[in-house]
């Protein structure tokens, strides 16, 4: 499933699959659905922007032509994507691309 989010005024497209938790994995050392529960649960601010970004990271990987490190994705966004509902929107979008994986049979 894909979806487009507008974040620090770029249209940024994010794709959901099997393989986003296997990237997010091999990428993070971490498991998706653990660190995606922790958004709303985590006292510090600056680790649930940290998942957030992680996420959108690894939805959007699909989209990028050249490898882009973590580090340099997040230093491409200024202060102002914490602005407005932008953040809040994309995390909407997210929740939605995400949520289809967690359906049990």
């Amino acid at each position: 499933m894909d979806k487009t989010i507008i974040l620090d005024n770029k249209e940024i497209n994010l794709r959901s699959s099997i393989f986003t938790i296997i990237d997010y994995k091999n990428t993070f050392g971490a498991d998706l659905d653990k660190e995606f529960e922790e958004i709303g649960k985590s006292t510090s601010s600056a680790k649930t922007l940290e998942i957030i970004f992680k996420l959108i990271y690894i939805l959007n990987k699909p989209f990028r032509k050249e490898y882009i490190g973590f580090d340099k994705f997040c230093e491409s966004f200024s202060l102002d994507a914490l602005q407005g509902n932008e953040l809040q929107d994309a995390m909407n979008n997210i929740n939605e691309l995400l949520k289809s994986h967690k359906k049990t049979p």
